[in-house]
């Protein structure tokens, strides 16, 4: 005798929809445990450090102290300076118009249905299911995911944007189709440089619709940060880009070094510490990696495993 699985794409609506909204109850129940759960206890949201929410609370302190007239780009009082471009203001900036106990709890929801759209995303450009069937297994895959990957609880307990960025270039790379594709690749490369490699990819492709309508629209949106924030956009130029800093912190920062998962910072921990050579080695050690996972997002983007691919990138 065998027993066969349990065909999910027959499943009733009306019993996904049930589903679907205990998944929505238990993503907001974990946002709202999070405030409570950070830092006194150490299984959901592990944070290692004493404050948990470190790179949020930063990140208020910060517009707190661009109000008050403070050059970001010059405060490097602690391990979570301001080290974005400008344009990641248009992001932090409502973390001012609440007290920081319910920006916790905004942001951490926030975060946690841009985890269960990235799923919903890929699973719709890999499988025909039907959408309340994707929505339940995306809720409830997001909370597992919660449960069992320490690197996205982790990160969660920071306050860090990973999720947001990994949404909304999901939703750019399988989803968008025609003229509106790039657009929200290029508003990510301009909050946070490294989406940047997506356009290299469509570029390499000759997919130039992609590729030129995502550097317009970063483009569009560093000119609306410049707009609002001249000073900050001219210190983020001559401090942290023409200066070299935003490259070479790693040199000084043991945290970084520690904490980093970057080629680059290989060759700044044992057995190597560092050295004249560590750097030019290091560049070249990420740029291969780079190299790399733009090769292998292709051929399997070829071998139509678009999901796949994206998951290279």
């Amino acid at each position: 005798m065998t027993l066969k699985a349990p065909d999910l794409n027959k499943v009733s609506r009306s019993t996904l929809t049930i589903v679907s909204a205990l998944g929505v109850a238990a993503l907001v129940v974990l946002a709202l445990a999070s405030k409570h759960y950070i830092p006194t206890h150490h299984w959901f949201f592990s944070s290692h450090y004493a404050l948990g929410f470190q790179d949020l609370h930063s990140r208020e302190r910060d517009i707190w102290r661009l109000h008050r007239g403070y050059n970001l780009y010059s405060i490097r009082d602690h391990h979570q300076y301001f080290t974005y471009p400008p344009a990641a203001l248009l992001l932090f900036w409502p973390l001012s118009w609440f007290t920081f106990r319910i920006d916790v709890v905004w942001w951490m929801i926030l975060c946690l249905f841009a985890l269960a759209g990235s799923i919903a995303v890929t699973w719709r450009a890999t499988r025909n299911s039907p959408v309340w069937l994707i929505a339940a297994g995306s809720l409830w895959g997001a909370f597992a995911a919660v449960v069992i990957f320490p690197v996205i609880s982790t990160g969660l307990a920071l306050g860090q944007i990973g999720l947001l960025l990994m949404f909304v270039l999901a939703l750019d790379f399988l989803a968008i189709k025609g003229r509106g594709q790039g657009v929200l690749t290029g508003v990510a490369a301009a909050i946070k440089i490294y989406p940047i490699v997506f356009i290299v990819r469509w570029l390499i492709r000759r997919e130039w619709r992609a590729a030129f309508t995502a550097i317009g629209s970063g483009a569009a949106t560093t000119a609306l940060s410049w707009a609002l924030w001249p000073k900050s956009m001219g210190q983020f130029i001559s401090r942290q880009l023409l200066s070299g800093h935003e490259l070479s912190h790693f040199w000084h920062n043991q945290h970084w070094r520690a904490v980093s998962s970057s080629p680059y910072t290989w060759f700044f921990r044992p057995p190597f510490n560092g050295g004249s050579w560590a750097s030019p080695v290091g560049w070249v050690a990420s740029l291969s990696a780079v190299a790399l996972g733009i090769w292998a997002a292709n051929r399997l983007w070829r071998d139509s495993r678009r999901a796949s691919a994206f998951v290279m990138m």
